[in-house]
Parts: structure tokens; sequence; C-alpha cells
């Protein structure tokens, strides 16, 4: 994954996201990233989305909303707003949702 680079190098924040099981094999295991100031987690859906296949199984851009087979963490909670704004330092974790019976 290519990290994201803001306009003025000085002013940015380091994240780090990180894929699962079959996710990790379409978007790479866990990259860390820099990214400009006021990033929602939809911006970063959206720029991860680099191809049909990944926006496919992430990012519903009809909808404006994660593919629902998708879980999304960030530092370890789960979260249902797109809207959310990333700080400096999150971890982002991207789940498949798994079922099984």
């Amino acid at each position: 994954m290519e990290p994201l680079l803001p306009r003025d190098k000085s002013h940015h924040m380091k994240i780090t996201v990180t894929f699962y099981f079959g996710l990790a094999d379409l978007f790479g295991g866990q990259s860390p990233m820099r990214v400009e100031p006021g990033m929602t987690l939809r911006q970063l859906l959206r720029t991860l989305c680099t191809s049909d296949e990944r926006r496919n199984v992430l990012y519903d851009d009809r909808l404006g909303e994660s593919h629902p087979l998708v879980m999304i963490l960030r530092n370890g909670q789960s979260v249902s707003r797109l809207d959310t704004v990333l700080e400096d330092g999150d971890w982002i974790d991207i789940f498949p949702v798994l079922g099984g019976g």
C-alpha cells in the first residue's frame, strides 16, 4: 500500500492499516500510512480502493458506506460511522465478516 503524502509534508498524521484473512491478499497485510489531518474513515476507504476488485469488497460508492461483509475497527473499537475523523497514531483493522456453522 502506498503512503498518502499530505501536500505540506510538515503536517501529516501517521496511521496503521491492517487487513486480515482474504483481504490481506488483496490489500497487503499491515501498512503504516501518512495521511492529511482531518481525513475521515470514508476518505481512507475510498483512497484504498485503487481498483474495481478492491472497491467491490471494501466500499460501496453508491451507498457511501463500507461493504456489509466487512468489519472495521479503530483502535480496537468497532466503527459504524465512516465520517469518523482519523487521529494521529490510529490503528485501523479491517476484517471480512466470517460465518460458519
